[in-house]
């Protein structure tokens, strides 16, 4: 069961972390310090964990997040922007809890998902959507949009002006919800 667990966890890129505030100590699965990008005998550390966070404004994220945790007990899940050690820049996923004894926090820990594939994807989407509606805005000719379902995705301002809507009155209706049948 074990042995399946580690192969689920790496099918998903899904690695763990725990920080023993007591002592100062991080702990890595080997799947996190893959996503790291730090080798197996290689013992994390508070410089090697900053390292990784770059990004300014990821860092700033992740510290406000733990504070928070620390001070309220509040789970943190958020998405970070680091650089391995081996130079990669990627997005990953953090999610964090903190641990208390006799109402102290005394240890933090979670999980850590390497997100940058979807990243990628919601990118080249989000670009392809410019792109979409950059043109489509620029022919006189109503456009809409619709998905299998028929679910209306996008129309262009000549389709709005013509049914007299707005884009948030029609995405994500059908045809059949403007027009009654009688």
């Amino acid at each position: 069961m074990e042995k399946q667990l580690q192969n689920t966890y790496r099918q998903a890129r899904i690695g763990t972390w725990e920080m023993d505030l007591e002592t100062g100590s991080y702990s890595w699965s080997p799947i996190t310090k893959e996503i790291f990008g730090v080798s197996d005998n290689q013992i994390p550390d508070e410089k090697m964990a900053m390292d990784i966070l770059f990004d300014v404004d990821s860092r700033e994220k992740l510290m406000k997040a733990v504070d928070r945790a620390q001070i309220t007990g509040e789970p943190y899940d958020i998405e970070l922007r680091i650089k391995t050690l081996k130079g990669d820049k990627k997005w990953i996923r953090d999610t964090g809890r903190a641990e208390f004894k006799n109402g102290k926090c005394v240890k933090l820990y979670g999980v850590v998902q390497d997100i940058d594939q979807r990243k990628l994807a919601e990118r080249e989407s989000e670009k392809n959507k410019r792109l979409l509606e950059a043109i489509t805005q620029q022919t006189e000719v109503a456009v809409w949009v619709r998905d299998d379902s028929g679910n209306i995705l996008f129309v262009n301002k000549q389709w709005k002006s013509i049914f007299g809507l707005s884009s948030e009155n029609v995405i994500g209706k059908s045809l059949h919800d403007f027009f009654n049948e009688t």
